[in-house]
């Protein structure tokens, strides 16, 4: 793309033009405190960011809108706040790391969803696991208190397979 997009410890998002180097629009604020973590959707429409603050909030790319209420989850406190966020491939999910040492899956964008479902379906796939057998995959993930099922494919209930980005 030639779009890239940063967040700052003042609380706002800024778009870039990646050929230029310069500032595209104003910048994008909602969050209060640092932003620690920002990420395009696969079709570029929308951003999603990760805060201090221990919110996700969604952003349209092409006017700067915050897309809805922001997106609460993560337990706050001295540890919290947002660490880490991703799109799936398709677009239709986000997954979230915070300081409070867990992982939330966003479905609909309104509530989050299973750790086993991130851990099955997601994470296998961005560390490149040739499969989906989840050996060692809670102790990688620092969940001592978490029994995983033997492999991902038997766990009930499956996420929907995942399609190619395009």
């Amino acid at each position: 793309g030639t779009r890239i997009v940063s967040g700052g410890d003042d609380g706002t998002l800024r778009l870039w033009d990646a050929i230029k180097g310069a500032a595209l629009g104003e910048p994008l604020r909602g969050h209060v405190g640092g932003v620690n973590s920002v990420s395009f959707s696969p079709d570029g429409t929308r951003i999603v960011s990760g805060g201090d603050d221990s919110t996700l909030r969604l952003w349209d790319t092409a006017t700067g809108a915050q897309l809805g209420e922001p997106l609460r989850g993560h337990e706050g406190g001295f540890l919290g706040g947002v660490n880490s966020v991703a799109f799936s491939p398709d677009g239709n999910r986000v997954v979230s790391g915070g300081g409070d040492g867990t992982l939330r899956l966003w479905s609909s964008f309104t509530t989050p969803g299973n750790i086993l479902q991130v851990a099955c379906r997601y994470l296998p796939r961005i560390r490149g696991r040739p499969d989906t057998s989840t050996e060692g995959l809670a102790q990688e993930l620092g969940l001592t208190n978490l029994t995983l099922p033997e492999d991902c494919d038997t766990y009930d209930p499956p996420l929907p397979p995942l399609t190619p980005a395009e």
